[in-house]
């Protein structure tokens, strides 16, 4: 009985750490990004794990890397509209379900990132990227048509 509740537990947990990561990469992404930009969004997510450059390489899963302080914006951001619609994905319509189902297989970790040197992104919205370079220089990897990805070099 008690490793039947040990295994239910350790199933649940599997469950909430593929929606936290689903939900930052259908957030990240949204529905209006191609498949190719969420498997690259997935892919620096992914290539996180155990890199010396965040938390001195520690982050032993997707999920420890989503929720690392200060990383992803739209980590419990209820202006992003993206990640309080991933809330309830019973719920969601039209180009939301292909790109939240997507988000879902991505984020159990099953895939060979499309690259492995990408681990900082942004939308190109943004001028002027605001992570810490102190350590590493960044350099581009390729740009999309909505995101640019980065690689890192230690100084």
């Amino acid at each position: 009985m008690k490793f039947t509740i040990l295994l239910l537990m350790v199933a649940a947990s599997n469950i909430a750490t593929a929606q936290t990561t689903a939900r930052i990469i259908f957030a990240e992404t949204g529905p209006g990004s191609s498949r190719i930009e969420r498997l690259w969004v997935a892919s620096t997510i992914k290539n996180r794990i155990a890199h010396r450059g965040f938390k001195l390489g520690k982050l032993k899963t997707m999920r420890d890397v989503v929720t690392q302080r200060n990383q992803f914006e739209s980590l419990n951001d209820s202006r992003n509209s993206t990640w309080v619609r991933s809330a309830t994905p019973a719920t969601l319509k039209g180009a939301d379900v292909p790109a939240w189902h997507q988000s879902v297989l991505l984020a159990k970790g099953g895939f060979t990132p499309v690259n492995d040197e990408v681990v900082f992104f942004h939308d190109k919205s943004i001028k002027k990227p605001g992570w810490d370079n102190r350590y590493w220089t960044t350099f581009k990897i390729t740009e999309t048509k909505n995101f640019i990805f980065y690689g890192v070099k230690a100084k």
